[in-house]
């Protein structure tokens, strides 16, 4: 396969992201939108154009949440950022995210928790899909 066919197939994951989401009951998160001041807020990033294995997350998580009353959860695509600083946008302090997933938790608009990687992945399957 190309590296033109990779790219192809990259973009048209990252465009289907939305509707993906959608489908499986679970919210995009947009930059400009405001964090929640009152409860828990949890933001997760995936890189939903390269990675398979955090999209089989996003399946087991969005299963799991279904009927969440704690915390609100949206999700993003870091594969569509064009740079580090544009993760400050999703989870301020983050800007040294190099693996993904990324996590970010607010309490009552407060950011308590920010994680990458795999410590991030183990954050959410304790916290979400320790029934499973």
């Amino acid at each position: 396969m190309s590296i033109e066919e990779v790219q192809k197939l990259q973009e048209a994951a990252r465009q289907r992201f939305p509707s993906l989401l959608k489908e499986k009951g679970l919210a995009l998160r947009k930059a400009d939108r405001p964090i929640p001041s009152g409860g828990n807020f949890v933001t997760i990033g995936i890189a939903a154009g390269y990675s398979l294995d955090e999209l089989r997350l996003l399946d087991e998580l969005s299963a799991a949440l279904q009927g969440e009353k704690e915390d609100t959860v949206e999700i993003f695509d870091v594969s569509a950022l064009k740079s580090m600083e544009e993760f400050q946008a999703f989870i301020p302090g983050i800007a040294s995210a190099y693996q993904t997933p990324v996590v970010g938790l607010w309490v009552h608009g407060n950011l308590r928790e920010r994680k990458t990687g795999y410590a991030a992945s183990e954050f959410l399957r304790s916290r979400y899909l320790k029934s499973l």
